[in-house]
């Protein structure tokens, strides 16, 4: 990460505060007096977010001014001090420490040169890269009896201390036990309870590769490296570990209520053979007294594993097997895949094609892939024009009485490795990468 040097100057211009250094510039915004903003533009001035709803700004009062070697903004909640490198150090209102920048020596990690790493590899060890030399190194202190607690779908333990992980979403196969760095989705927020009953929560507003080091490496720090971006994360503080869950949430919006029926037992599972397998299952629930919402049919109901078909040998009338079931009682949820198979007369793949609706490799050739229905094409979901594309075509699944769509195997699940980095995407009208 480059050195922002000595604070020079900084200046405050509405909710925000500007601050100039020897080798670059970053910014606090207030948005709320228990939110701020911490940011510097090392991709662009902008925030490029896919997870802040609208502006969350509220008006706020707050004083600003330099105290000593500090720039100190409060606002009625939080005490924010700046410091020279856009050190950041965070405190409540009645003066107990939240969270402060690391200023000591980290611990290093195994340097080695490409070519020692390769012969290591053939003997069969793996030896880990200095993660330290991340574009962007966020290190902050912990005490240490604080609980750091979040990060999404994670195997293991609530309290994450003593734990490293990565945030790219991955679908492998492995045991997923509390070692696992990916698992199937990434939420880079993390909450923190300190023994003195003061807490926070930090959301990281980046969707490149990151890695959240949970005090592994030592029990006085923990660090966030992610590779390109920008620094851009939002420091929240409130009285308790449901406020920052509200706090995290005004953010990044809220779940509308769910229709009833979602919040019952469903049954899924893989492998009901054909529309005689589910009625026994739905029939035998019923008899047993088992009080079961919804069934989820999985990947055997498509034509071979075709997104938008149904197998005509294994579900004779599969708009009668859907309404008997709803007569029954059941809810039918039916799995929707992103990999669109490469077949000649296929309706999905072929309008995708001629309109130019899948991610490309650099060459503009659609990139190609194996999942479940073979060789497939991956829709470019950045875009909107495909996204309406794939609305319409979910109108397949509900004119057979279909209640709801499961969408999986999109982190992008591949069988032949992950997506490559330099696969071309898009990001509205900007054109964009997996990366």
């Amino acid at each position: 990460m480059k050195k922002f040097g000595k604070l020079t100057d900084f200046t405050v211009l509405q909710n925000k505060v500007f601050f100039t250094f020897e080798n670059g510039c970053g910014r606090i915004e207030i948005i709320t007096d228990k939110i701020v903003n911490v940011f510097s533009g090392f991709m662009c001035e902008e925030h490029l977010s896919k997870a802040i709803e609208g502006d969350k700004t509220q008006k706020t009062e707050f004083s600003c001014e330099k105290a000593g070697n500090a720039v100190i903004i409060k606002t009625a909640f939080l005490t924010v001090k700046v410091y020279s490198g856009f050190k950041v150090d965070f405190f409540r209102y009645d003066g107990k420490t939240l969270s402060r920048d690391y200023r000591g020596r980290m611990v290093d990690v195994i340097r080695m040169s490409e070519a020692d790493l390769a012969l290591m590899a053939k003997e069969g060890h793996k030896i880990e890269r200095a993660r330290f030399d991340m574009n962007i190194n966020v290190v902050r202190c912990v005490d240490r009896d604080e609980c750091l607690m979040g990060l999404g779908d994670r195997a293991g333990f609530m309290d994450k201390r003593g734990y490293e992980y990565v945030m790219w979403n991955k679908d492998i196969t492995d045991v997923h036990d509390e070692q696992m760095p990916s698992i199937y989705k990434t939420v880079p927020f993390f909450m923190s309870k300190k023994a003195n009953g003061a807490v926070y929560g930090m959301f990281f507003d980046n969707t490149f590769r990151s890695v959240f080091n949970m005090a592994k490496d030592s029990p006085d720090y923990m660090w966030y490296g992610v590779d390109g971006g920008n620094l851009d994360y939002y420091f929240m503080a409130g009285e308790n570990l449901p406020e920052i869950v509200s706090l995290y949430t005004y953010l990044t919006g809220r779940t509308p209520l769910p229709q009833r029926w979602t919040l019952g037992y469903q049954q899924s599972r893989w492998g009901y053979v054909d529309e005689k397998d589910v009625r026994y299952i739905a029939d035998t629930m019923r008899k047993s007294g088992v009080p079961c919402d919804a069934i989820h049919l999985d990947i055997d109901y498509m034509e071979n594993y075709k997104i938008f078909s149904w197998n005509r040998d294994r579900y004779k009338d599969a708009k009668k097997t859907l309404a008997d079931l709803k007569k029954n009682g059941f809810k039918t949820v039916t799995i929707i895949d992103p990999a669109i198979k490469i077949e000649k007369g296929y309706s999905v793949y072929e309008e995708g094609l001629e309109k130019g609706y899948f991610a490309t490799d650099q060459n503009g050739l659609p990139y190609v892939n194996t999942v479940w229905p073979g060789e497939s094409l991956f829709p470019d979901f950045g875009s909107e024009k495909v996204r309406e594309w794939w609305g319409d075509n979910l109108r397949f699944n509900l004119e057979q009485g279909v209640d709801g769509i499961w969408n999986d195997m999109n982190e992008p699940a591949s069988f032949r490795g992950e997506l490559p980095a330099d696969v071309v995407f898009h990001d509205g009208d900007r054109t964009t990468t997996h990366a």
